[in-house]
């Protein structure tokens, strides 16, 4: 379960040892226990990790810790006297950075910009334009190699950040449908032990489908699983929707019934039930007036929603007036790994995307257990 770490006391105890200006206090928020496990094998197998928005105060106090931890080799795109500029007022040692600035490999991005959106008909200056932008810029460094993961966001929308990683990266072989996850951590101190099942549980879609039909409900849940996973769940996927489904009700009247069909056509490898209202999913005592045949029992850990509003609205809701913390928006589905942040971000929310995009960029080279 994710909850008060040794990593999350080591990243307070390292911010503070910096005598960093706390934009919001670093005390034991949650942070990543399962991936805390896998800290030495990122350590060993340090991915680069490119960063479109260096002067960003919070993005500059991250990346020095990831230097200090050695949890990647960050690559900073801008001007670099204006970086280091801002380092160094803020005590900041990034000396071990890459800094790159847009007019390297220019002509080669704007080459390669071209052959991608071919289809679309981009014209050269459009494509020098694009490049121009360092997350365009940066975007271009994940798809040519140059850089393994990207995190961006911190001063961007989240339109700017997928809408690139779609049009430059592409979704990974085999993936039709690219979607945005949080995974939401629910201080359980509020609630007793009796929900402790529903401590940590994956919301999604929250950032980028905005009407999902059927199979890209299927495809989202199955994403959605390996996101689970990542954080040491073993996924049980809710399908939402303002009803529940009736006790032997196999038809498939609407899009999440249809889905669920999908999954269990797909032979999906985790538990799967839709169309079900939020409560019987994640509320045992609910489960059993509601659906008492139910495979998940109130027990879902996974919440996939019927629509982007729907997601977004939710997440945001339960991270508000429930006091928990909302870890993402963790792009799925992409071939390569490029992670939004929400422009109200804490540098440790930045440290825990380093850590999430590293373990899935090493997990696309090579496998990383469970």
């Amino acid at each position: 379960m994710i909850n008060k770490t040794i990593f999350s006391k080591r990243i307070e105890e390292k911010i503070s040892s910096r005598s960093y200006e706390k934009e919001e206090p670093f005390e034991k928020k949650a942070v990543l226990e399962k991936l805390f496990e896998k800290i030495e094998t990122l350590k060993k197998n340090r991915q680069k990790i490119v960063f479109p928005e260096p002067l960003d105060e919070r993005v500059l106090k991250a990346v020095d810790f990831a230097l200090r931890e050695k949890l990647c080799k960050p690559i900073l795109v801008g001007n670099k006297s204006e970086i280091l500029q801002k380092a160094e007022s803020l005590k900041l040692d990034i000396s071990g950075a890459e800094i790159v600035q847009t007019n390297e490999k220019f002509e080669e991005f704007v080459e390669l910009l071209i052959e991608l959106r071919k289809d679309k008909g981009v014209s050269r200056k459009e494509a020098e334009e694009f490049v121009k932008d360092p997350v365009y810029y940066a975007t271009l460094m994940v798809k040519a190699g140059w850089a393994d993961g990207l995190i961006g966001g911190a001063t961007s929308e989240t339109g700017k950040i997928v809408s690139a990683a779609l049009r430059i990266v592409k979704p990974k072989a085999g993936v039709k449908t690219v979607s945005g996850a949080f995974v939401m951590v629910i201080p359980m101190k509020k609630f007793g032990e009796a929900f402790a099942h529903r401590s940590v549980i994956v919301f999604a879609d929250c950032a980028v489908t905005i009407s999902p039909n059927a199979e890209q409900i299927a495809d989202i849940a199955v994403e959605s699983a390996k996101t689970a996973r990542m954080f040491g769940l073993e996924p049980r996927i809710a399908l939402l929707y303002y009803k529940t489904r009736k006790s032997g009700d196999m038809s498939a009247k609407d899009k999440m019934q249809e889905a669920d069909l999908i999954l269990k056509g797909r032979n999906a490898d985790f538990i799967v039930e839709g169309e079900l209202q939020v409560d019987a999913a994640i509320d045992p005592e609910v489960a059993k007036i509601k659906k008492p045949d139910s495979s998940l029992k109130g027990r879902a850990n996974v919440l996939i929603f019927p629509d982007l509003s729907s997601g977004n609205i939710g997440y945001k809701l339960v991270e508000r007036l429930a006091g928990a913390e909302a870890i993402g928006p963790i792009i799925q589905g992409l071939a390569k790994p490029c992670n939004d942040l929400s422009r109200g971000c804490s540098t440790e929310d930045i440290i825990n995307m380093i850590a999430i995009t590293s373990y899935q960029a090493l997990s696309e080279k090579q496998p990383v257990s469970n």
